[in-house]
């Protein structure tokens, strides 16, 4: 997402190099230790002499969020490293296919006191995993609004918006706002609605003020069938909700999931129930898929703001003594071994790249990624591959990708230096590729990228993994030229 495509063709000789580079014997060892013992009476070796140089950069980031992703929203203003990040959702939500009042029309419209009662956006919060559903103060207060869009020439519903660039979708009405404390996303809250007492968890709900009353007001003073049961007119008349983080008091990014039932727009209104005016709701939510007739559109922006922040520093050009990563939109560092390929034919048993975070620059809010990835730059074409031969799938048609073997996963370290985040990948088999077969040499790229995935390299079926959550994450390494966290390439080998 810095979304790179792949493409690998399924064919004999394709198939045959994937399990021969799978099961090579010179290998690394498969124990995964600090220390590799003899083997078979052959004295190993170990090294880690390599210069290594680094460089950061920022990405044009080109990743895109489906419909079913996890949609952030949220700010962040006070990392000392990166600056500032706001993040912004758009979302359509609908009535459902052949939609239908649940009480007979002329039992809403008009009868005394039936009609148009109010209205509530609900956001469904994504809690699952480690990370809660939360990056930052779960604590802070994140104040928002609700706007109502008004012009839905740029927001289709069959496109996939990047994440760092600002749709361009206008809004002009303000409809709703208030303030999100995102532990209390968690708790079972009681809720009155109407004349029922309900119980509500893992649900932003926000009640949309008298704007917005007006809105549907004027919608069911139409004619609801039309209205309701063409996208169309219902475009026509309300084209959908943004929900934007304001001010700079927050401190804690939240996941929303669209596609779950929770989210949804409530629309209450009174109807005549045995000559009573009673209360209730249609429900419209959200359509994903592809051919359905209400079929919504969404976008997510995510802004990053590093006007001031110390992380410009490091992008000047030459190398640099540490890595600063941010997850997407986000950054990057090259990373160069031109040496690797002047080492002696030896045989590899393990050779790694050992990547340090640097405490100085941790924060106890903004923690390091679960994981990072590392790729290889093929200069001629101007172009991104896996890093060859250790980067492959457990499986030829169905993955996943094996990342206990090739690397990337965080590992919190404690020794006479402190605590800190760890993060190692294995690059035996092509270290042992260009000392024995001759083949060639590729700097690397160092990233936290949401998913990976490249256009030249494909195989049908296999699916490309995700790396990161967008958002949740970013640590500063020591670079290949650090004085107290040395990025290091430690070779454990033995002679032929």
């Amino acid at each position: 997402m810095i979304k790179v495509y792949k493409f690998f063709f399924l064919s004999v000789t394709v198939f045959s190099l994937f399990f021969i580079s799978r099961c090579t014997k010179i290998d690394t060892t498969s124990l995964g230790q600090d220390l590799i013992p003899p083997i078979d009476g052959v004295n190993t070796l170990v090294t880690d002499t390599f210069t290594i140089t680094t460089e950061n950069g920022i990405f044009n980031d080109t990743t895109r969020f489906t419909k079913d992703d996890e949609y952030m929203f949220g700010q962040l203003v006070t990392d000392p490293v990166f600056g500032r990040t706001d993040a912004t959702i758009y979302t359509e939500l609908k009535p459902g296919f052949q939609f239908s009042w649940p009480a007979k029309p002329d039992s809403i419209f008009g009868p005394a006191g039936c009609g148009y009662d109010s209205s509530f956006l609900n956001l469904a919060f994504f809690n699952i995993g480690d990370d809660k559903g939360i990056y930052g103060d779960s604590n802070s207060v994140i104040n928002y609004n609700v706007w109502a869009i008004t012009d839905n020439t740029n927001f289709n519903k069959d496109s996939s918006y990047k994440i760092a660039t600002d749709p361009n979708i206008p809004h002009g009405l303000l409809i709703g706002s208030g303030s999100v404390r995102p532990a209390d996303l968690n708790d079972d809250r009681i809720v009155i609605l109407k004349r029922d007492t309900s119980r509500i968890n893992n649900i932003l709900r926000i009640r949309l003020n008298g704007t917005f009353d007006n809105i549907m007001r004027d919608m069911l003073t139409k004619d609801t069938s039309n209205v309701f049961n063409s996208d169309a007119n219902f475009r026509s008349y309300f084209k959908g909700f943004v929900l934007e983080p304001v001010g700079s008091g927050g401190n804690a990014m939240m996941k929303f999931s669209l596609t779950n039932t929770k989210t949804r727009f409530e629309l209450w209104y009174r109807y005549l129930k045995n000559g009573v005016p009673d209360t209730t709701f249609s429900a419209f939510g959200f359509t994903s898929g592809f051919g359905q007739p209400y079929r919504c559109a969404s976008a997510n922006h995510i802004q990053r703001t590093t006007a001031g922040a110390p992380f410009l520093n490091y992008l000047a050009p030459g190398v640099d003594s540490v890595i600063a990563l941010q997850s997407a939109p986000g950054t990057f560092a090259t990373i160069k071994v031109p040496f690797m390929k002047n080492f002696p034919n030896k045989i590899i048993h393990r050779a790694e790249l050992i990547m340090d975070e640097d405490p100085a620059f941790s924060h106890p809010l903004y923690t390091t990624p679960p994981q990072i990835y590392l790729d290889a730059i093929d200069t001629a074409p101007n172009k991104f591959m896996t890093v060859p031969y250790d980067f492959y799938f457990l499986n030829a048609f169905t993955g996943p990708a094996d990342f206990q073997y090739f690397g990337g996963l965080r590992k919190i370290i404690t020794d006479g230096a402190g605590t800190r985040s760890r993060y190692t990948f294995n690059v035996s088999k092509y270290m042992q590729g260009m000392i024995s077969r001759n083949d060639k040499y590729y700097d690397f790229r160092l990233y936290c990228p949401y998913d990976v995935r490249y256009h030249n390299q494909y195989v049908a079926g296999i699916p490309w993994p995700v790396i990161n959550s967008p958002v949740f994450g970013r640590v500063v390494l020591g670079g290949g030229s650090s004085t107290r966290y040395k990025m290091k390439l430690r070779v454990i080998y033995s002679n032929i």
